[in-house]
Protein backbone atom coordinates (compact mmCIF):
# COMPACT_ATOMS: atom_id res chain seq x y z
CA UNK A 1 0.00 0.00 0.00
CA UNK A 2 1.28 3.49 -0.79
CA UNK A 3 -0.18 6.65 0.46
CA UNK A 4 -0.75 9.38 -1.95
CA UNK A 5 -0.74 13.52 -1.47
CA UNK A 6 -2.62 15.36 -4.59
CA UNK A 7 -0.01 17.47 -5.93
CA UNK A 8 -1.16 21.07 -7.82
CA UNK A 9 1.55 22.15 -10.48
CA UNK A 10 1.16 25.80 -9.91
CA UNK A 11 3.70 26.05 -6.77
CA UNK A 12 6.49 23.95 -5.56
CA UNK A 13 4.80 22.12 -2.51
CA UNK A 14 7.53 21.00 0.21
CA UNK A 15 6.31 17.95 1.90
CA UNK A 16 7.16 16.45 5.18
CA UNK A 17 6.13 13.00 6.16
CA UNK A 18 5.95 12.64 9.94
CA UNK A 19 5.22 9.43 12.73
CA UNK A 20 3.42 10.16 15.73
CA UNK A 21 3.90 13.62 15.03
CA UNK A 22 7.32 13.81 14.49
CA UNK A 23 8.77 14.06 11.40
CA UNK A 24 10.94 11.19 10.16
CA UNK A 25 13.50 12.98 8.66
CA UNK A 26 16.08 15.00 10.90
CA UNK A 27 17.24 17.36 8.10
CA UNK A 28 14.03 18.33 4.84
CA UNK A 29 16.38 21.01 3.02
CA UNK A 30 14.35 21.37 -0.17
CA UNK A 31 16.15 24.90 -0.57
CA UNK A 32 12.87 26.17 -2.75
CA UNK A 33 13.13 29.78 -1.12
CA UNK A 34 15.45 32.33 -2.58
CA UNK A 35 17.84 33.19 0.39
CA UNK A 36 20.98 34.52 -0.79
CA UNK A 37 22.00 35.44 2.69
CA UNK A 38 21.01 34.26 6.32
CA UNK A 39 19.28 30.98 7.61
CA UNK A 40 18.17 28.19 5.10
CA UNK A 41 15.19 26.48 6.40
CA UNK A 42 14.71 22.76 7.53
CA UNK A 43 10.89 21.49 7.29
CA UNK A 44 11.04 18.88 9.71
CA UNK A 45 9.81 19.25 13.11
CA UNK A 46 13.41 19.39 14.57
CA UNK A 47 13.88 23.08 13.00
CA UNK A 48 17.72 22.17 12.05
CA UNK A 49 18.12 25.27 9.92
CA UNK A 50 21.46 26.25 8.32
CA UNK A 51 23.66 29.45 8.18
CA UNK A 52 25.34 30.44 4.64
CA UNK A 53 28.73 31.46 4.58
CA UNK A 54 30.17 33.37 1.64
CA UNK A 55 27.76 33.36 -1.64
CA UNK A 56 26.70 30.52 -2.99
CA UNK A 57 24.20 31.65 -5.48
CA UNK A 58 20.58 30.24 -5.19
CA UNK A 59 19.20 28.85 -8.15
CA UNK A 60 15.44 28.90 -9.40
CA UNK A 61 15.54 25.84 -11.82
CA UNK A 62 17.14 23.14 -8.94
CA UNK A 63 16.00 19.86 -9.58
CA UNK A 64 12.92 20.47 -7.75
CA UNK A 65 12.27 24.36 -7.24
CA UNK A 66 15.52 25.86 -6.04
CA UNK A 67 18.39 24.56 -5.36
CA UNK A 68 22.15 26.03 -4.38
CA UNK A 69 25.25 26.27 -6.41
CA UNK A 70 28.70 26.01 -4.93
CA UNK A 71 31.38 28.04 -7.33
CA UNK A 72 34.63 25.80 -5.69
CA UNK A 73 35.66 29.03 -3.20
CA UNK A 74 34.95 29.61 0.38
CA UNK A 75 30.88 29.33 -0.05
CA UNK A 76 29.08 26.86 1.79
CA UNK A 77 26.00 25.84 4.46
CA UNK A 78 26.78 25.36 8.19
CA UNK A 79 24.57 23.15 10.38
CA UNK A 80 25.06 23.51 14.01
CA UNK A 81 23.72 19.88 14.50
CA UNK A 82 24.78 16.43 14.31
CA UNK A 83 25.17 14.60 11.30
CA UNK A 84 22.56 11.81 11.00
CA UNK A 85 26.08 9.43 10.74
CA UNK A 86 27.58 10.81 13.86
CA UNK A 87 27.89 9.10 17.48
CA UNK A 88 24.72 9.40 18.95
CA UNK A 89 22.22 7.89 16.10
CA UNK A 90 21.89 4.47 14.75
CA UNK A 91 20.33 3.38 11.90
CA UNK A 92 20.40 6.44 9.31
CA UNK A 93 19.95 7.56 6.03
CA UNK A 94 21.36 10.99 4.08
CA UNK A 95 20.12 11.21 0.60
CA UNK A 96 20.22 14.18 -1.92
CA UNK A 97 20.74 15.34 -5.24
CA UNK A 98 24.05 16.65 -7.15
CA UNK A 99 24.75 18.50 -10.57
CA UNK A 100 28.65 18.90 -10.44
CA UNK A 101 31.29 21.13 -12.86
CA UNK A 102 33.33 19.15 -15.15
CA UNK A 103 36.85 19.91 -13.25
CA UNK A 104 38.68 16.57 -12.42
CA UNK A 105 39.11 18.08 -8.92
CA UNK A 106 38.71 15.93 -5.36
CA UNK A 107 35.57 18.19 -3.87
CA UNK A 108 33.41 17.73 -0.64
CA UNK A 109 29.67 17.54 -0.94
CA UNK A 110 29.40 17.34 3.13
CA UNK A 111 32.33 17.93 5.58
CA UNK A 112 31.19 17.17 9.17
CA UNK A 113 33.41 20.14 10.84
CA UNK A 114 33.73 23.47 11.11
CA UNK A 115 37.23 23.77 10.39
CA UNK A 116 40.05 22.10 8.46
CA UNK A 117 41.34 19.81 11.12
CA UNK A 118 41.61 16.19 9.67
CA UNK A 119 39.89 14.32 12.65
CA UNK A 120 36.25 13.52 14.37
CA UNK A 121 34.78 14.18 10.83
CA UNK A 122 32.88 12.56 8.11
CA UNK A 123 33.79 13.50 4.20
CA UNK A 124 31.54 12.40 1.62
CA UNK A 125 32.86 13.18 -1.64
CA UNK A 126 33.55 13.12 -4.93
CA UNK A 127 36.68 12.13 -6.06
CA UNK A 128 39.42 13.47 -9.16
CA UNK A 129 38.32 10.48 -11.26
CA UNK A 130 34.22 11.61 -10.99
CA UNK A 131 33.39 9.23 -8.81
CA UNK A 132 31.78 9.35 -5.59
CA UNK A 133 33.32 8.05 -2.20
CA UNK A 134 32.91 8.49 1.98
CA UNK A 135 34.83 8.32 4.62
CA UNK A 136 35.36 9.06 8.27
CA UNK A 137 38.67 9.84 11.08
CA UNK A 138 37.69 8.89 14.12
CA UNK A 139 37.98 11.53 17.38
CA UNK A 140 41.82 10.43 17.85
CA UNK A 141 42.13 10.54 13.78
CA UNK A 142 42.17 7.20 12.63
CA UNK A 143 40.96 6.97 8.90
CA UNK A 144 37.80 4.78 7.85
CA UNK A 145 37.04 3.99 4.26
CA UNK A 146 33.93 2.87 3.64
CA UNK A 147 33.03 3.33 0.09
CA UNK A 148 36.68 4.01 -1.95
CA UNK A 149 36.75 5.73 -4.87
CA UNK A 150 36.46 4.61 -8.11
CA UNK A 151 33.41 2.56 -7.73
CA UNK A 152 30.11 4.79 -7.72
CA UNK A 153 30.57 7.16 -11.18
CA UNK A 154 29.08 10.48 -10.86
CA UNK A 155 28.89 11.69 -14.17
CA UNK A 156 29.00 15.96 -14.98
CA UNK A 157 26.74 18.17 -16.24
CA UNK A 158 23.62 16.04 -15.32
CA UNK A 159 21.42 15.43 -12.10
CA UNK A 160 22.40 12.65 -9.84
CA UNK A 161 20.43 11.13 -7.18
CA UNK A 162 22.30 9.47 -4.52
CA UNK A 163 20.99 7.69 -1.07
CA UNK A 164 23.04 6.55 1.79
CA UNK A 165 21.46 4.17 4.12
CA UNK A 166 23.01 3.19 7.56
CA UNK A 167 21.86 -0.48 8.83
CA UNK A 168 22.97 -0.64 13.00
CA UNK A 169 23.77 -4.24 13.71
CA UNK A 170 25.25 -5.20 17.24
CA UNK A 171 28.67 -6.22 15.99
CA UNK A 172 28.91 -3.66 12.56
CA UNK A 173 27.55 -0.81 10.68
CA UNK A 174 26.01 -1.63 7.05
CA UNK A 175 26.38 0.90 4.40
CA UNK A 176 24.53 1.15 1.18
CA UNK A 177 24.75 3.76 -1.78
CA UNK A 178 21.80 3.81 -4.36
CA UNK A 179 22.71 5.84 -7.78
CA UNK A 180 19.81 6.84 -8.94
CA UNK A 181 17.03 4.44 -7.40
CA UNK A 182 19.17 1.26 -7.71
CA UNK A 183 21.74 -0.28 -5.35
CA UNK A 184 25.33 0.06 -6.27
CA UNK A 185 27.98 -0.29 -3.25
CA UNK A 186 28.50 -1.84 0.04
CA UNK A 187 30.58 -0.70 2.94
CA UNK A 188 31.20 -2.39 6.19
CA UNK A 189 32.15 -0.91 9.15
CA UNK A 190 33.48 -3.53 11.70
CA UNK A 191 35.18 -1.57 13.83
CA UNK A 192 34.49 -0.90 17.57
CA UNK A 193 32.33 2.37 16.34
CA UNK A 194 34.25 5.38 17.42
CA UNK A 195 32.41 7.54 15.03
CA UNK A 196 32.69 11.47 14.72
CA UNK A 197 31.05 13.48 17.23
CA UNK A 198 30.84 17.00 16.37
CA UNK A 199 27.81 19.07 16.69
CA UNK A 200 28.46 20.81 12.99
CA UNK A 201 28.11 19.78 9.40
CA UNK A 202 28.64 21.53 6.17
CA UNK A 203 27.24 21.58 2.27
CA UNK A 204 30.42 22.30 0.55
CA UNK A 205 33.10 23.88 3.05
CA UNK A 206 36.01 21.50 3.74
CA UNK A 207 38.37 24.85 4.29
CA UNK A 208 41.27 23.16 2.57
CA UNK A 209 42.04 24.94 -0.73
CA UNK A 210 40.39 23.40 -3.88
CA UNK A 211 38.61 21.05 -1.76
CA UNK A 212 34.75 22.71 -1.77
CA UNK A 213 32.22 21.79 -4.04
CA UNK A 214 31.82 22.77 -7.40
CA UNK A 215 28.30 22.27 -8.77
CA UNK A 216 24.43 22.40 -7.59
CA UNK A 217 22.90 20.57 -4.19
CA UNK A 218 19.57 20.08 -4.05
CA UNK A 219 16.76 18.08 -1.83
CA UNK A 220 18.88 17.07 0.83
CA UNK A 221 17.45 14.71 3.22
CA UNK A 222 18.66 12.82 6.08
CA UNK A 223 16.85 10.47 8.72
CA UNK A 224 17.37 8.71 11.68
CA UNK A 225 16.20 5.09 9.91
CA UNK A 226 17.23 3.42 7.20
CA UNK A 227 15.28 3.58 4.73
CA UNK A 228 14.40 0.94 2.26
CA UNK A 229 15.31 -0.39 -0.72
CA UNK A 230 11.89 0.30 -2.23
CA UNK A 231 11.66 3.70 -1.04
CA UNK A 232 14.78 5.20 -2.05
CA UNK A 233 13.71 4.14 -5.69
CA UNK A 234 10.21 6.03 -4.94
CA UNK A 235 11.99 9.11 -3.82
CA UNK A 236 13.84 8.87 -7.07
CA UNK A 237 11.07 8.22 -9.24
CA UNK A 238 9.22 11.00 -7.51
CA UNK A 239 12.47 13.53 -8.01
CA UNK A 240 12.62 12.63 -11.73
CA UNK A 241 8.97 14.01 -11.76
CA UNK A 242 10.33 17.37 -9.70
CA UNK A 243 7.98 16.77 -6.78
CA UNK A 244 9.20 16.03 -3.33
CA UNK A 245 8.34 12.81 -1.98
CA UNK A 246 4.73 12.05 -2.34
CA UNK A 247 4.81 8.54 -1.17
CA UNK A 248 5.17 6.31 1.42
CA UNK A 249 5.67 2.63 0.84
CA UNK A 250 4.43 -0.67 3.14
CA UNK A 251 7.91 -1.39 3.76
CA UNK A 252 8.36 1.85 6.11
CA UNK A 253 5.06 1.64 7.90
CA UNK A 254 5.04 -0.40 11.35
CA UNK A 255 1.29 -1.53 12.87
CA UNK A 256 0.43 0.88 15.41
CA UNK A 257 2.37 3.99 13.66
CA UNK A 258 0.02 7.25 13.00
CA UNK A 259 1.14 8.69 9.53
CA UNK A 260 0.15 12.02 8.20
CA UNK A 261 2.27 14.82 6.07
CA UNK A 262 2.58 18.52 6.41
CA UNK A 263 2.60 19.97 3.00
CA UNK A 264 3.83 23.86 2.47
CA UNK A 265 3.67 25.65 -0.88
CA UNK A 266 6.15 27.26 -1.83
CA UNK A 267 6.74 30.17 -4.65
CA UNK A 268 10.05 30.86 -4.37
CA UNK A 269 9.68 34.18 -1.89
CA UNK A 270 7.80 32.61 1.01
CA UNK A 271 6.10 29.74 2.55
CA UNK A 272 2.63 29.58 2.21
CA UNK A 273 0.38 28.44 5.04
CA UNK A 274 1.47 24.30 5.38
CA UNK A 275 -1.89 22.30 5.36
CA UNK A 276 -1.58 18.62 6.95
CA UNK A 277 -2.92 15.35 5.98
CA UNK A 278 -5.67 13.35 8.13
CA UNK A 279 -3.65 11.09 10.00
CA UNK A 280 -3.60 7.20 9.10
CA UNK A 281 -3.12 4.81 11.83
CA UNK A 282 -1.17 1.64 10.05
CA UNK A 283 -3.07 -1.64 11.10
CA UNK A 284 -3.01 -5.45 10.88
CA UNK A 285 -4.28 -6.70 7.47
CA UNK A 286 -7.64 -7.56 6.67
CA UNK A 287 -8.74 -5.12 10.17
Amino acid sequence: TTYLVNWPDSLTNITDWRVNGQSIALFNLPFDTNVQSGIVNDYSTNTNGGTIFGTPSWINNGKIGGAYWFNSGDDFVQFNSPFAFHQQFGSATVEFWIWRNDDNVHRSVFWTREDANDLNRFNFFVNSDATFGFDYRTPPGSLVTIIPPGIVSVPAIQWVHLAITRIREPTRDIYNVYKNGVFVAQGIDATARDLPNTPFWRISGRTVVNYWFNGIVDEVRQYTRALSPEQVYQNYLEGLQARQPLTIVSQETVVGEMWQVAVTPNDQQQDGQAVFSNTLLIREPNQ
